[in-house]
C-alpha cells in the first residue's frame, strides 16, 4: 500500500497478488532444504478494499508510492474466488512462512535481456 492504510474505509486500496503454496507435507525429506522461489509481476496485482470487489481499470498501481509490503493468509484469492482445499487446506492446520529476503526484479533482468556481468 502507500502506506495510508488501505482497506474497506480508505481511499487508498490495498494491492494483492495470489501467492501460489504448497503442501510440504506430500514432498520428499529432500525437498525440504530447497527454497520456493515466487516472482510476483507488479501487472498481476489487483486493488481491493476488503471485500469488496473494484470496478477493473478505475485504479492503476503506482509503484513509486508503495511504502508497505504484507502478508497474509487468506480464505480468498486476490479475485474473490474461494481458497481452493488442494493448496489452502480445510479446518485448522499448521501454517509456516519463512521470508528469506523481497527483491526487486527488473523486468529486463527476468527476461535475460541485461548483462549483469562485471568487467575487471
Amino acid at each position: 500500500t502507500d502506506g495510508s492504510g488501505g482497506g474497506p474505509s480508505s481511499r487508498s486500496p490495498s494491492w494483492q497478488v495470489d501467492l501460489p503454496t504448497t503442501n510440504k507435507k506430500t514432498q520428499t525429506d529432500d525437498d525440504d532444504d530447497e527454497p520456493d522461489v515466487q516472482i510476483l509481476s507488479f501487472q498481476d496485482f489487483l486493488p481491493s478494499f476488503g471485500p469488496r470487489a473494484v470496478p477493473p481499470g478505475k485504479y492503476e498501481l503506482d509503484i513509486t508510492e508503495m511504502n508497505q509490503i504484507g502478508v497474509m493468509l487468506s480464505l480468498k484469492l486476490s479475485d474473490g474466488q474461494p481458497n481452493p482445499p488442494e493448496t489452502f487446506g480445510v479446518g485448522e492446520f499448521d501454517f509456516s512462512l519463512w521470508v528469506e529476503k523481497i527483491e526487486v526484479i527488473l523486468k529486463e533482468e527476468k527476461e535475460g535481456k541485461i548483462d549483469d556481468t562485471c568487467e575487471t
